[in-house]
């Protein structure tokens, strides 16, 4: 059977300076100049879904993000114990997940709030992480605009399905990089 992980990989002359997986030789290239011990710190971000979890990767040094994966989920404790996989294997310093939000103005919680709100509670408790909610109102349609640019310029297989939901995790983990003063934290 296949995985059902989408990998992405960077896109071309773009380095965010976060390799594979510890251990990999993924990624790679030159990345950014940083001043030794200095690494910023790494971030995991991800755009729940009921059926799919996109995952993108990011910097707070470099400030730069990047799609990671998108993971086929079967059922709420899959999506925790997949995206636990990643969070072990990329050891990030704090996970990102995209809160949905219905309305205008304010926003209000509409069902897949909860369900992501409870996605990001169990991170937490399973992970020790700070776990970040982000409203990610809109982060779809941008994501889509991305993907179909990316693909016209040749950056992503034109034929990759599924793809928003991972470009979704990168709008996500790049609007909490931008305003993160403005974002709620898990707490035990």
């Amino acid at each position: 059977m296949p995985d059902p992980a989408v990998p992405f990989a960077p896109s071309p002359g773009k380095q965010d300076g976060a390799a594979g997986p510890p251990g990999s030789r993924a990624g790679g290239g030159a990345g950014p100049s940083v001043e030794p011990g200095r690494r910023g710190q790494t971030l995991i971000a991800f755009d729940y879904g009921t059926q799919r979890v996109g995952v993108a990767i990011g910097n707070t040094l470099t400030g730069t993000v990047r799609p990671l994966a998108v993971i086929a989920v079967r059922s709420a404790d899959d999506a925790v114990g997949r995206a636990m996989d990643v969070i072990q294997a990329w050891r990030p310093d704090q996970v990102v997940v995209g809160r949905p939000l219905g309305g205008q103005g304010a926003g209000e919680a509409v069902p897949p709030t909860r369900k992501a709100e409870k996605f990001a509670r169990r991170l937490h408790g399973r992970s020790r992480l700070p776990v970040a909610l982000v409203d990610e109102r809109y982060s779809s349609m941008e994501a889509q605009a991305r993907i179909r640019d990316d693909r016209r310029s040749g950056r992503v297989d034109g034929t990759a399905s599924d793809g928003d939901d991972a470009y979704a995790a990168v709008v996500i983990l790049e609007q909490f990089l931008a305003e993160a003063a403005t974002s709620q934290t898990v707490t035990p």
